[in-house]
């Protein structure tokens, strides 16, 4: 993973002092302030983050990040309009602007708003998942959907995950895993079943359309020579013995074979990875519900916009 420091850019501000809570507005303004952003970022960073899509590099890290005034963490709604934390919206936006990258979001999930807020709900400190604090254990983002050189009629899986946090907390600490350095444990054989139609995978509970399951589809798909995965250690069931050894030996990989990255968030850190070329997890923490828990913003992205984008918005179907 590659890690970069910003000096100089944590008090960085546009010009502009329009607010606005519509996705729109920041879908049609990300290339302007990403142009601004380009000015004062040094070479060697945009070079890697304009190369991201095409390099090898899993996920990407800056340290250093502009976050402007705060008000107190959303805990209790889960949510907050994006006029008051405006210049961490414009930043996340501007930064997919500069990498080319398509901010998307999906229907019935997040109110299809592009920006979700990941902190510890109140109403929901017992689930696990982006408003809870247990573990939340490995896992790909929206893993019923479709991969990357998957022949399927559901809409695509995201393929950008991009984390921004606002406030930390050293209690929390968010792990990450190449998808690549898991095969490289597994047999052929195996790696042949997990490509085989033979796992169920349950819809997340951040959808709010109930929890509908996709049956009979592959763990792994193959294209252009990479690997892509829909893992999910919560919401993916295997349908038989064969399946259900393959699936076992990637549990015992993750947690015996390989040192994950492992990162506790602190304000301005802004991280970018690969969705379905890594898989991720997080560990249990405990809120104390005083106005400073740990908050995220998370931004979901394409390289292209895909076939199914709905008008004059960024919303896929879900």
């Amino acid at each position: 993973m590659e890690m970069y420091e910003l000096d100089g850019l944590r008090d960085f501000l546009w010009q502009e002092n329009h607010k606005s809570n519509n996705d729109i507005y920041f879908l049609e303004n990300m290339d302007s302030w990403s142009n601004e952003l380009r000015r004062v970022l040094d070479k060697a960073l945009l070079n890697t983050l304009t190369n991201f899509s095409s390099s090898n590099e899993t996920a990407i890290l800056i340290r250093g990040c502009p976050i402007g005034n705060l008000p107190d963490t959303p805990v209790t709604s889960g949510y907050i309009e994006s006029e008051h934390v405006m210049l961490s919206a414009k930043f996340l936006f501007a930064m997919f602007g500069l990498m080319k990258i398509m901010p998307i979001s999906y229907t019935g999930e997040n109110s299809g708003k592009a920006i979700r807020h990941i902190v510890p709900k109140i109403s929901q400190n017992s689930q696990i998942g982006s408003h809870g604090y247990l573990e939340f254990n490995f896992h790909v983002d929206n893993p019923d959907l479709s991969l990357i050189g998957e022949e399927s009629k559901r809409p695509p899986c995201l393929e950008y995950l991009a984390l921004y946090c606002l406030r930390g907390d050293s209690q929390a600490i968010t792990e990450l895993i190449d998808l690549k350095d898991i095969v490289e444990f597994m047999s052929d054989d195996e790696i042949k079943i997990a490509q085989s139609n033979q796992f169920n995978i349950q819809r997340p509970d951040s959808f709010e359309d109930g929890n509908p399951s996709i049956k009979n589809a592959p763990l792994f798909t193959k294209f252009n020579g990479k690997y892509y995965s829909r893992y999910d250690f919560h919401n993916i069931q295997s349908t038989n013995n064969s399946s259900s050894t393959a699936l076992n030996k990637i549990n015992e990989i993750l947690v015996n074979k390989i040192n994950p990255l492992k990162i506790a968030f602190e304000t301005g850190d802004f991280l970018i990875f690969k969705n379905q070329e890594t898989m991720h997890k997080r560990s249990q923490f405990t809120p104390e519900y005083n106005g400073n828990e740990r908050w995220l913003m998370r931004l979901f992205g394409m390289k292209d916009t895909p076939q199914n984008h709905l008008h004059n918005q960024l919303v896929l179907r879900s």
